[in-house]
């Protein structure tokens, strides 16, 4: 802590303690202000973006370019609004998160504590997910799966704030630590739709495209004997608050085929996503490892940060199972 004093960190100090004030403002006037930053945003550098509209073009080849662009931009607005939620989220009181709460599916959680056995909460990156935590937290015990920065005060400011509201944070590579945490019959939240790279991984379709998948849920559900339920957290249109739904895995998930658990839990991810697609984290180079075919897999990102004809080309050729893009 003491070297996060140093003057070098005062501008971060600086943004941490806007966060705070705004995070004491009514939540329906942090909602506008999120929106106006979504539009710097949208508005902003485009190098900023480029990850998004990559993805957007890929995963949504049925739509026009002005459906595309549309989307894109609700994704900015989405972004924006995520950054007052985080806030929100850490320094905000529990009486003003509270009404935002609308818990669905409370009794299959219900249900796994009468057995005694822990909780895996599979979800996906929605932009709500530090929002949908707190508010979980207001009534229930959590452990979160995270996975550290490369910024020292970053992580000193996210790790304070999520070990205030929840029991334990784990950092993805502390598998022994997860095991034991659902051994005990406590609960764990977790998100798969991360690039796994070629270590623990398969590929699998994750809208059409071939993705590099962690197999660890799978894995982890059946060696542990642990409760997986389906999690899903959207932001209500109307400004009325989150709707956080938790549903059962089918009764034979885990099987003993692996591709078949992977590939199930990416079809659910994929529709979940495409209910509110807005509001996914699509800034996130999900597609990044290729499979390697014969030679160095290259990365669809590095090429076309800014250019609408390279994100055509890669749908283009890339959806038709050609393996790497053309660039």
């Amino acid at each position: 802590m003491s070297k996060f004093h140093h003057m070098r960190y005062w501008p971060g100090w600086i943004i941490v303690g806007l966060l705070i004030l705004l995070s004491k403002l009514p939540y329906r006037l942090q909602l506008h202000i999120g929106k106006f930053l979504g539009l710097c945003l949208f508005h902003g550098s485009k190098k900023l973006t480029a990850v998004a509209r990559i993805n957007i073009n890929l995963c949504f080849p049925e739509l026009s370019d002005i459906q595309r662009r549309q989307l894109f931009k609700k994704n900015c607005i989405s972004s924006g609004i995520a950054i007052m939620e985080t806030a929100f989220a850490w320094y905000g009181k529990e009486s003003k998160l509270r009404p935002l709460l609308h818990l669905h599916g409370e009794e299959h959680i219900q249900k796994a504590q009468t057995e005694n056995r822990g909780i895996l909460f599979i979800g996906p990156h929605f932009l709500t997910i530090e929002i949908a935590n707190r508010l979980y937290t207001l009534d229930h015990d959590v452990s979160l799966m995270y996975r550290k920065s490369k910024n020292d005060f970053l992580n000193f400011i996210i790790e304070t704030a999520l070990k205030k509201h929840n029991k334990q944070i784990i950092e993805r590579n502390q598998v022994y630590q997860l095991i034991k945490t659902l051994k005990k019959g406590e609960s764990i939240g977790y998100t798969p739709d991360i690039d796994g790279g070629y270590y623990n991984s398969i590929f699998v379709p994750f809208f059409n495209i071939p993705a590099s998948t962690l197999t660890a849920p799978a894995k982890i559900a059946k060696f542990t004997n642990a409760t997986v339920l389906l999690s899903t957290y959207y932001r209500r249109d109307d400004g009325t608050g989150y709707d956080i739904t938790f549903s059962p895995v089918p009764a034979n998930f885990p099987s003993d085929n692996i591709e078949k658990d992977i590939t199930y839990i990416n079809q659910w991810l994929e529709e979940v996503i495409r209910k509110k697609p807005e509001q996914y984290l699509w800034q996130y180079k999900r597609f990044k490892t290729r499979p390697k075919a014969g030679h160095a897999a290259r990365n669809i990102y590095c090429e076309a940060n800014t250019s609408r004809l390279a994100a055509s080309t890669l749908r283009m050729g890339f959806l038709k199972g050609r393996g790497d893009p053309p660039l």
